[in-house]
């Protein structure tokens, strides 16, 4: 075994070391199409073939030495070094936004019966919502003002600090637990670790306080275990797989499309929506996968975050597979507290309304998120109040339907804004391109773009998902010949390297 894992190491490091790293060093990557900067992306060379490993030497020499807090330390360093390397002015956002809803947590934790407790948790609330507002909502809300009352104010052009919806919605669950009592003291060290935790700072899974904290502090923690090692980096290659082969293979087709959909035909436009369908997926599920896989070589177990969502019946099952993590907060958080104790009537139908809509808005500052929102509320309510009254379709028309719907609504997710989406509907139903003479097409749809696409179909729809082969009990002794070989082909096949689609939100 031990020599399994020293070939597999060398033959990874020296496959990045041939050409990886010559693709992407000099790269830079856009986000949100307001500034360019270097990062280091899950898929880069700078983080698997140098960072990852550097901080796994580390832990295990803290391992030999027995020192828990070292390690931990040693961790929370890593870490914002890892997300100082995408920005360093992003660095004291991060730290302050740490250090005010650790004072405030530790406040709220004393059960004095003050009758400051809510008002100060609802000031932490507010805070937390203040910051991700301003940077994520403020040009938005002042171009609509502008738009409305025929104002001229200016943009501020902020660019959205990485990771701060992520981060945010952590540490709300943080302060919202510790006034109901339900937080035990984590030690400051630990909390900077459960908020910053490299793995999952940039992107998710968003996770709960509850989950995570002990696992710090459980005895064996720092011990070196091999089984975790092997199903981390499998799940690393799996994830690195999936982004590398897969979604960004579909990038040229997507990027190409939506720009271009107004002088295409229906059929075409449907490819590229069903072709971004995949990439999105693909796209983020790979990082889920890269992160839980990173995570795992540490010993710290990371919430599931996807389950297989467009196997769902419906799009109320969808959510409860898709994002799990965002659909955890949102019922735990926000869905829980409007409907408080109604079973029944209108309040809970509102509270969903409200609840998805701003699931939509989450996502980014623009009506077609609103209306993304407003579109997926309307299904959830639409099922919820025929709930038993549909199970006459069948299994897989209702999986179809589901899928279908999803596919649609997510081109006002992908589109720049509502009236591009809206045009990209006009397009993908105009049936009337085929009747008359119409332009030749500007898109070109290869082979390889219609085998990647039915490629991903089967994979989603017919094939386990990453978990299930992780937890496969029979696969274990395969698992390190699969991971290798999953290095292989996504190192060869790969040309370039992209962020992941979800940083931008």
């Amino acid at each position: 075994m031990d020599r399994g894992w020293f070939f597999a190491a060398g033959a990874v490091a020296k496959l990045s070391a041939t050409g990886f790293y010559s693709k992407i060093r000099d790269k830079q990557f856009q986000r949100t199409g307001k500034t360019a900067f270097p990062g280091m992306l899950f898929n880069s060379f700078e983080y698997l073939a140098v960072f990852l490993p550097s901080v796994f030497f580390l832990f295990l020499l803290a391992s030999l030495t027995g020192r828990a807090t070292l390690a931990r330390l040693m961790l929370v360093l890593a870490s914002l070094f890892f997300y100082a390397y995408w920005k360093l002015g992003y660095l004291p956002l991060l730290l302050a936004s740490i250090a005010v809803n650790y004072s405030i947590g530790s406040f709220l934790r004393r059960d004095d019966g003050s009758s400051s407790r809510k008002p100060v948790m609802l000031l932490g609330v507010a805070f937390n919502l203040g910051l991700l507002g301003y940077y994520k909502y403020a040009d938005f809300l002042v171009l609509n003002i502008n738009t409305l009352a025929g104002t001229d104010l200016a943009l501020s052009h902020l660019l959205l600090p990485l990771a701060i919806s992520f981060y945010t919605f952590q540490q709300i669950a943080f302060l919202v637990d510790a006034y109901r009592g339900q937080v035990a003291a984590p030690g400051f060290l630990n909390y900077c670790l459960f908020v910053c935790f490299f793995p999952q700072l940039i992107a998710g899974p968003i996770v709960h306080h509850s989950r995570v904290v002990p696992q710090f502090n459980r005895d064996d923690f720092l011990r070196i275990d091999l089984d975790n090692l092997r199903v981390g980096l499998f799940l690393i290659a799996v994830g690195f797989f999936k982004k590398t082969v897969l979604a960004d293979a579909l990038v040229p087709l997507v990027g190409t499309g939506f720009a271009s959909a107004a002088s295409l035909p229906p059929h075409e436009v449907a490819l590229v929506v069903l072709a971004y369908t995949f990439q999105l997926y693909f796209d983020f599920s790979g990082y889920t996968d890269m992160a839980m896989g990173a995570a795992r070589c540490f010993n710290i177990r990371l919430p599931l975050n996807f389950n297989s969502p467009y196997r769902s019946r419906n799009i109320r099952e969808f959510w409860r597979r898709w994002h799990i993590t965002l659909n955890d907060f949102m019922t735990r958080y926000v869905y829980g507290p409007l409907r408080g104790q109604a079973r029944s009537g209108n309040r809970p139908l509102v509270a969903i309304f409200i609840t998805f809509v701003l699931v939509g808005v989450w996502h980014g500052a623009g009506w077609n998120f609103v209306l993304f929102g407003i579109l997926h509320a309307v299904a959830v309510l639409f099922v919820t109040v025929m709930h038993g009254r549909m199970e006459f379709l069948g299994e897989r028309p209702a999986i179809a339907i589901t899928f279908l719907f999803f596919v649609l609504s997510l081109v006002l997710f992908r589109s720049a804004d509502a009236d591009a989406a809206f045009a990209m509907y006009r397009a993908l139903f105009d049936f009337g391109y085929y009747s008359g003479e119409a332009a030749a097409s500007t898109l070109s749809i290869s082979a390889l773009d219609l085998v990647l696409i039915a490629g991903s179909a089967l994979l989603c729809f017919g094939a386990r998902n990453s978990n299930e082969l992780s937890a496969d009990a029979s696969l274990q002794s395969r698992m390190l010949p699969l991971t290798l070989t999953l290095f292989v082909l996504a190192l060869s096949i790969n040309t370039s390297s992209s962020e992941f689609i979800y940083f931008n939100f």
